[in-house]
């Protein structure tokens, strides 16, 4: 499953709108921001994800995310990103690495993880290098 599960990942990064991409997640996803260093928080369930994507828009004009690597782990997709946003009021533009950790279960992503170190997700992960 776990070929399935890096190109469900992939499928999700491709999607276009969050509305789209809900498909892909389970009703209880588990969606941890908490290791994000303004507005650390955990949502749950699809309206949890539509929450985090509010929060998002009120801060940034522009947000895209585009994978550097994407790490099979089995249940696990280890996903490095690089973020290129433009701030809402500020115009301020913003381009950081960080990464992802999904996991996966019956073709559904159950739950998510951010990280600010790529290193430390792919750790957690069980795939540091």
């Amino acid at each position: 499953m776990s070929e399935e599960n890096v190109a469900l990942v992939r499928q999700i990064y491709a999607s276009v709108g969050l509305e789209a991409s809900l498909r892909f997640y389970a009703e209880d996803v588990v969606w941890d921001m908490s290791d994000r260093a303004l507005n650390p928080r955990i949502y749950h369930g699809h309206e949890g994800v539509r929450e985090w994507r509010r929060e998002l828009r009120e801060v940034w004009d522009a947000w895209r995310n585009e994978p550097e690597r994407l790490v099979d782990g089995g249940d696990r997709v280890v996903a490095i990103i690089r973020s290129i946003a433009r701030g809402h009021e500020s115009g301020v533009e913003l381009s950081e690495r960080w990464a992802q950790v999904w996991t996966i279960r019956d073709g559904k992503v159950v739950h998510l993880r951010h990280y600010r170190d790529p290193d430390e997700a792919l750790a957690a992960a069980g795939g540091g290098e």
